[in-house]
């Protein structure tokens, strides 16, 4: 049964990582996609996103998102780590869809 969940899983956000999804509509999509895979399996939902986490969710390289997103969205500490809200991706993600992005 455990398979079965991740092979469904696999097969939706599969074009988004393989690029077949434009990039535009693949961050938002895919930032979609994990918010509704978690809320499915009742995983309580996450305040704070690490660096790592948050260019992951957005389908991009941690190197990419610290020179092209993180400069443009809030962040808050937690000590010497930088964290950042998944609701504040979002909207950076609908920014950069409309054009508004860097």
């Amino acid at each position: 049964m455990n398979a079965t969940k991740k092979s469904k899983e696999t097969r939706r956000i599969k074009p988004y990582l393989e690029g077949r999804i434009g990039p535009r509509k693949r961050l938002v999509g895919m930032a979609e996609s994990l918010s509704k895979t978690a809320q499915k399996n009742g995983a309580s939902q996450r305040f704070l996103f690490t660096r790592e986490e948050s260019a992951r969710a957005l389908g991009m390289s941690l190197s990419h998102f610290q020179r092209h997103v993180q400069p443009l969205i809030p962040c808050v500490y937690v000590g010497q780590l930088r964290q950042y809200r998944p609701e504040d991706l979002k909207s950076w993600a609908e920014r950069a869809r409309s054009g508004g992005g860097r």
